[in-house]
This record gives C-alpha cells, structure tokens and sequence, in this order.
C-alpha cells in the first residue's frame, strides 16, 4: 500500500484542508474541479464572459485566503457556492448591471462560439436566440430566484444544498423554485414563445 495518496483520490473536504495546511496542488485539484461549475453559474447571472471569469477567480483567491479559517462543518460544494452567491450579490450591487450590456457581450461572445461550432447558419441563429430568450427570462428573475433557478436546474445541485447556500428552508426554496418556474412560463407566454 502506497503512503502517498494523490490529491485527485482526496474528497473536496480533505482537499481544502490539505490547502491550510499549505499544499497548493490540492488547491490547483479544487479549481479544476470547480472552475467549469463556476464559470457557468456566473455566466448565467451575469450574461458576461469575462465578468464571469473573474469572479471565478475572485471566489477562488477568497477561498484560498480564508483557507486558515477552514473548518469542514458542511460539504465544500456548500461553501464554494456560498462565497459564489456572495459575491455576484456584491457586484450587481457594485456594477448596478444594465441588463442591454450584458446581453450584448454574451451575444458577441457566445456568437463566436456558435459559429466555431456548428457550420450550419440556420441552427447557429436558432441556438443563438434560444440562448437570448433563456438569458433574457433569467434577467427577468429576482436575484434569489435567479440563483436558486440555476443551482438547481443547471448545477443540478439538490434542494437541500441548494438551502444551505441560501441560508434559507427547503420549504423556501421549494416556493421561490415555483415562483421562477412560473414566471419563466409567463414570460414565454408573453413574449409568444
């Protein structure tokens, strides 16, 4: 039996508190576990690429200084998205995001994707405006049923995660799920779609 484990063998929990104590390739095994979950949650509260990237970053450096404090009192996931929330909260206040700017740079950004993509013009302009419709009816949420939407629709995180991130029951998760669903389906209807 080996006496060193690698840090991709070790859970997120063990990870960060092999980050207090210091190693930084279990630091470098956390952002590559949640780089990618991050960047897509900020891209869909912001519609902004690069707004999105740096508050990945900003989640990460928080994380990493507060490291010495870490005690493993609920999953990590848990306090990642914690510190997420937090902070896209704080820029939208900081920011007071105009909704026609961050639809312009997803579009532009997103545009050049698509094209990358998939060759054919007609399904690149289809996903393209699906993209907008979704993007625009999210906008449209208030923040909290915002987030809670995509931690559970696109993060696929459970209801009862999903409540311990938001400080709140599951009962008003549950509720605010509802009322974002619903208003989606209203918006839909009301734009014809």
């Amino acid at each position: 039996m080996s006496d060193s484990i690698s840090v991709t063998d070790l859970s997120d929990e063990a990870l960060m508190l092999q980050v207090k104590d210091g190693n930084h390739d279990a630091f470098g095994e956390l952002l590559r576990r949640y780089e990618r979950q991050l960047t897509v949650f900020f891209l869909r509260q912001l519609g902004d690429e690069d707004g999105a990237r740096d508050l990945v970053m900003d989640t990460f450096l928080r994380i990493y200084k507060a490291a010495y404090r870490y005690e493993p009192r609920a999953k990590f996931s848990t306090y990642i998205y914690q510190v997420a929330r937090n902070l896209i909260i704080n820029e939208a206040q900081k920011r007071e995001i105009r909704k026609a700017d961050s639809l312009d740079q997803m579009n532009e950004n997103s545009s050049l994707q698509l094209a990358m993509d998939d060759p054919d013009p007609e399904q690149v302009l289809a996903r393209k405006e699906q993209q907008l419709l979704v993007q625009k009816a999210l906008e449209d949420l208030p923040e909290d049923q915002r987030t809670i939407l995509i931690l559970l629709e696109y993060q696929e995180l459970s209801y009862e995660r999903v409540a311990q991130i938001m400080g709140c029951s599951m009962g008003t998760v549950k509720s605010r799920m509802h009322r974002a669903r619903q208003k989606v389906r209203e918006w839909m209807e009301q734009h014809e779609l």
